[in-house]
C-alpha cells in the first residue's frame, strides 16, 4: 500500500486552487494516486463520496490533466483550424481561413475551399448549412451565410456560436455538373466559455 500524505505536504498550490474550483477536496495524495472528495446531494452534512481517484501509474493520466478545460478534455471534436479536410464521394472540403483564429463565443467565420476528388477548384456549387450544439439538441440563433469567393472558395459568415460547449457545423453539397448529389460533411468545434 503506498503511504499517502496529507494535502499540505505534497499537494502543489495549483492543486489546491484545481481541487476547490471543482468543490472538491484533496483527500490524499502521493505521487501516484490523487483522491478528491465532492459533497454528495442529498447525504447527511459532512459525508462525502470519493468522486475521482486517478492512479498515474496504471491510467497513465496525470493530475494536471484534470486542470484542462471542458473543450480541451472533449475527444469529439476536430483540430478545428486551416488545413483540416474532410472528403465526401465527389468532393473536399478544407477550412482555409478563420476568424477569429480560433472558435469563439459569439460571431465567426470561416472559409472553405471546395475541390473535386481530383484536387480541381468547384465553383458554382450548392451550399446549405446547419449548425447545432449535438449535446443540447439546439441549434444557434442566428443563420449561417454562404458567399462564393470564386476559385472554390466559400466564405461561411455569421457562424453564432451562443453558448460554450461542442458545436457541429454540417455543410450539404449540390451540384448537377460536378456529380455532387446531397453529400454532405461535418465539422466540429469546441467553444470554450
Amino acid at each position: 500500500m503506498k503511504q499517502e500524505t496529507t494535502l499540505a505536504s505534497e499537494v502543489t498550490a495549483r492543486h489546491a486552487r484545481m481541487a476547490r474550483g471543482l468543490c472538491c477536496a484533496v483527500l490524499s495524495a502521493s505521487s501516484m494516486t490523487w483522491v478528491l472528495a465532492c459533497a454528495v446531494s442529498g447525504a447527511p452534512s459532512g459525508q462525502s463520496a470519493v468522486s475521482n481517484a486517478v492512479d498515474g501509474a496504471a491510467s497513465g493520466v496525470e493530475p494536471d490533466a484534470m486542470l484542462l478545460s471542458a473543450c480541451e478534455r472533449d475527444t469529439r471534436k476536430d483540430a478545428f483550424a486551416p488545413g483540416l479536410t474532410k472528403q465526401t464521394a465527389n468532393a473536399r472540403v478544407a477550412i482555409v481561413a478563420m476568424s477569429p483564429a480560433q472558435p469563439v463565443k459569439g460571431t465567426n467565420t470561416v472559409t472553405l475551399a471546395v475541390q473535386s476528388l481530383a484536387g480541381e477548384p468547384l465553383d458554382g456549387v450548392g451550399i446549405a448549412l446547419q449548425l447545432v450544439m449535438p449535446d443540447h439538441g439546439h441549434g444557434s440563433p442566428a443563420k449561417p451565410t454562404v458567399t462564393p469567393r470564386g476559385g472554390g472558395r466559400y466564405e461561411i459568415g455569421n457562424l453564432d456560436y451562443a453558448m460554450a460547449g461542442l458545436w457541429q457545423l454540417s455543410i450539404s453539397m449540390y451540384s448537377a455538373s460536378y456529380g455532387i448529389e446531397d453529400e454532405a460533411v461535418e465539422f466540429l468545434a469546441c467553444v470554450d466559455g
